[in-house]
């Protein structure tokens, strides 16, 4: 009890007055704030935070960098970065143009090996025949190849051949006289050469106008009475028209009578004068026989083309023909 009271006394003290019996009790004081002994107590200065700010007055003011130099040795720097990247970029196509450039190489001789390896298939060219154009339609050809045959065999081949060619009636057959040309093919023998081959005299007029297309060859007309016949083109007219005149003077029945006719010459004939003719519509010169058998004719188609045959029906088929060409 007694420890109790002075408990209490210590925490309501009592004040005597002198002279008075009377206590008077001090109530305690409650602080406004529970706190407030905290708030009175001196705050201790939080130290700053450290700021890029901070960093970089202090690097201004440590180092005596001014803010104009730090620009100029950012701008540094990043032309630095730029000329790395720019160098970085030209190292990395140098290497990417220089594999290509490996690789290509590469593909090129492996596609040379390739082909390299294949064999080469030769390709044979066949040379195309360089043949006299027809003068007139002919529905059959035939070639006499004259390589290594003689003048008297040439003349038998052609003689032949007029003899035994199987065409129709009415129809042409067109000979050619051939010789293998220098590129491997064939071709035709000119002019010249045929009447060479034909061991022919003609007179200097006649062949100094030949032109040099002609067409050699078998006509057997509807009447079945087939002849040779021989179309040569000439240059001159005048040339021609008296070379001709002088060659039945002369020989031409001994330089083509065999193969027109197909038979062996009549030694009569040679006493015979060529008469002229007017055969469709043409002026002609035929040859008679003993007979009156007309066994050669002749004339000028035009100006530029001499038609020679054995008999009138023949010579009447290629009139019609040569009218009916584009000459």
């Amino acid at each position: 009890m007694d420890e109790q009271q002075t408990k209490n006394n210590a925490q309501f003290p009592v004040s005597e007055t002198q002279g008075q019996t009377q206590k008077t009790v001090e109530m305690p004081i409650k602080p406004k704030f529970e706190n407030e002994s905290v708030i009175k107590k001196p705050v201790e200065k939080i130290s700053s935070l450290r700021t890029y700010k901070e960093d970089f007055d202090t690097l201004v003011k440590e180092k005596s960098i001014s803010i104009a130099r730090m620009t100029i040795m950012e701008e540094a720097r990043s032309r630095e970065l730029t000329e790395e990247v720019a160098t970085s970029n030209t190292k990395k196509y140098t290497v990417i143009g220089f594999s290509l450039l490996l690789m290509l190489t590469g593909v090129g001789f492996g596609v040379y090996a390739y082909f390299s390896k294949i064999q080469t298939v030769p390709i044979n060219i066949v040379a195309q025949p360089k043949l006299q154009p027809e003068i007139v339609y002919a529905e059959n050809k035939k070639q006499i190849e004259v390589a290594g045959l003689g003048m008297g065999e040439v003349l038998s081949s052609i003689k032949k051949e007029i003899l035994e060619a199987q065409i129709d009636y009415g129809k042409i057959e067109n000979i050619q006289i051939v010789k293998k040309g220098t590129n491997g093919g064939i071709e035709q023998v000119s002019v010249l050469n045929l009447f060479s081959l034909l061991n022919s005299s003609a007179p200097g007029d006649l062949v100094r106008s030949l032109g040099g297309g002609y067409m050699l060859g078998v006509v057997n007309p509807l009447d079945g009475n087939r002849s040779g016949m021989l179309i040569i083109k000439v240059d001159s007219y005048q040339n021609a028209f008296a070379g001709m005149l002088g060659w039945e003077k002369g020989t031409m029945l001994r330089d083509i009578y065999e193969f027109i006719r197909g038979s062996v010459l009549d030694g009569n004939l040679l006493t015979k004068n060529f008469e002229d003719l007017v055969v469709g519509n043409q002026d002609s010169r035929i040859l008679k026989n003993d007979s009156g058998e007309i066994v050669m004719v002749y004339g000028f188609l035009n100006n530029k083309t001499i038609a020679i045959a054995g008999n009138l029906s023949s010579f009447n088929e290629i009139i019609a023909r040569f009218r009916n060409s584009p000459n």
